[in-house]
C-alpha cells in the first residue's frame, strides 16, 4: 500500500510507503497481500472452505505480438534465466516464453517493446539477472483470400520387413475463407467410395487428425493459420490398403494443397494508436505516420495540444518513440493497443 504528496514549490510526486498491518479478513474493494499461495496464477478465483461456489470472469488476454531472441550475458545463468522467465511467465498471462526447435533460440514473447523493456528491467531489479536480447520479432498469422480445392491420391510403398506396405487412399478437401474472428473450422463429414463403403472408427478419427494436422501452420511461414474452414468432401477407400495412417496422410496433404491454392496471405498485428503532440507537430506526426501505412480516424485539440488517434501494423512502429520524441523534441507521446491481426 502507498500514498503520494505533492512537494510544493519544486511539483515533485514523493511516494510513501504505508506500514503493513495483518488482517483477519478482507471486504470486497479492499487490496490485500497473500504469501504461500504456491499454485494459484493471475485470474484464478479464491474460495473459502465453506463459501459459496462461484467463479470469477477471468481476464481476457491477447496472443502475444512481439518477440526477442534472448540469451544470459552469462552462460552459468542459464539455468536461472530459465527459472526466472518461468515465475515471470506465471504471473503474467500475456508473456510467453518458448524455443524454437528448428534455430535453438529462446524466445521471449509479449505485447509490445515497451512490455518487453519492463519485463527486462524488472528481471534484473527483483533477481539479479541481466538478459541478451536480440532483434524484435513481430509475431504473424496465416489466413486464405479466397477458396480452393484439392483432389489427392496417395499411393506410397513402406519398405518395412520383406514385402512392404502399400498405403493407398483418396480425399477431396475444399477450403475457404472466413470473415475476421471467426477462427478455424474443420468440417468432417464426407462422402465413402466405393458406395455402400464406411469408415470405422480408427479411420474416422483418422481423417479427423489429418485435418488438424494440416490447420497446425500455414503455406507461407509456417505461422498459425485463422479465420479459415477446411471442408472433407470425399474420401475414397481401396481394401486394405486404406489404413488410419493411408487416411491420415492423404487427408492432410490434399488440406494442404488447398489451402496454398486459396491464395494463402500473412497477418501482422494491427494496433490503435493514440499520439499526443503539442499544436505545432501535428503536421508532421501525421506525414510519418502516413508513410508508415497509418490510418488515422481522428483529431482532437485542446490547450494546445493535438490527439490523433488511428491504426497502424506493428512492425512499421518498431522505435516509434524514439522517432517521435526526435520529431517533437521530447514532447510528444504515444500509447499503442493491440486490435486485431490483418493484411498489411
Amino acid at each position: 500500500m502507498a500514498g503520494a504528496s505533492l512537494n510544493g514549490s519544486r511539483g515533485c510526486l514523493r511516494w510513501m510507503r504505508a506500514p503493513k498491518k495483518r488482517v483477519e479478513f478482507a471486504t470486497a474493494g479492499q487490496i490485500v497481500l497473500i504469501a504461500g499461495l504456491r499454485w494459484a496464477t493471475t485470474g484464478d478465483t479464491l474460495l473459502g472452505m465453506e463459501g459459496p461456489e462461484l467463479m470469477l470472469e477471468r481476464i481476457d488476454t491477447k496472443e502475444p505480438v512481439l518477440g526477442l531472441a534472448v540469451e544470459p550475458l552469462s552462460s552459468k545463468d542459464e539455468e536461472k534465466m530459465l527459472d526466472v522467465l518461468g515465475k515471470v511467465c506465471e504471473e503474467d498471462p500475456t508473456v510467453r516464453f518458448t524455443e524454437d526447435k528448428e534455430t535453438g533460440q529462446r524466445v521471449l514473447k509479449g505485447m509490445g517493446e515497451l512490455h518487453l523493456q519492463i519485463i527486462f528491467e524488472r528481471i534484473e531489479r527483483e533477481f539479479g539477472l541481466k538478459l541478451r536480447a536480440g532483434r524484435p520479432l513481430v509475431m504473424t498469422r496465416e489466413t486464405i483470400g479466397g477458396n480452393g480445392e484439392a483432389d489427392t491420391t496417395l499411393e506410397r510403398l513402406l519398405h518395412i520387413g520383406a514385402e512392404g506396405t502399400l498405403l493407398k487412399a483418396r480425399a477431396k478437401v475444399r477450403a475457404r475463407s472466413l470473415e475476421r474472428g471467426d477462427g478455424v473450422k474443420t468440417i468432417c463429414n464426407p462422402t465413402i467410395k466405393p458406395a455402400g463403403m464406411a469408415l470405422n472408427p480408427a479411420q474416422r478419427e483418422a481423417v479427423q487428425a489429418g485435418l488438424v494436422d494440416a490447420t497446425m501452420a500455414g503455406p507461407i511461414e509456417g505461422a498459425p493459420l485463422q479465420d479459415l474452414s477446411v471442408e472433407l468432401v470425399e474420401v475414397e477407400l481401396f481394401a486394405e490398403a486404406s489404413s488410419p495412417q493411408a487416411l491420415r496422410i492423404a487427408v492432410a496433404q490434399a488440406s494442404r494443397e488447398a489451402l496454398a491454392q486459396a491464395t494463402p496471405q500473412a497477418l501482422r498485428p494491427r494496433m490503435k494508436i493514440e499520439v499526443v503532440v503539442p499544436d505545432e507537430n501535428v503536421g508532421a506526426v501525421m506525414g510519418d505516420l502516413q508513410s508508415r501505412g497509418a490510418s488515422i480516424s481522428g483529431q482532437e485539440s485542446d490547450m494546445g495540444t493535438s490527439t490523433v488517434l488511428g491504426e497502424c501494423s506493428l512492425h512499421r512502429l518498431l522505435g516509434y518513440a524514439t522517432d517521435l520524441r526526435s520529431m517533437t523534441r521530447g514532447r510528444g507521446q504515444f500509447t499503442m493497443e493491440f486490435a486485431r491481426f490483418d493484411v498489411s
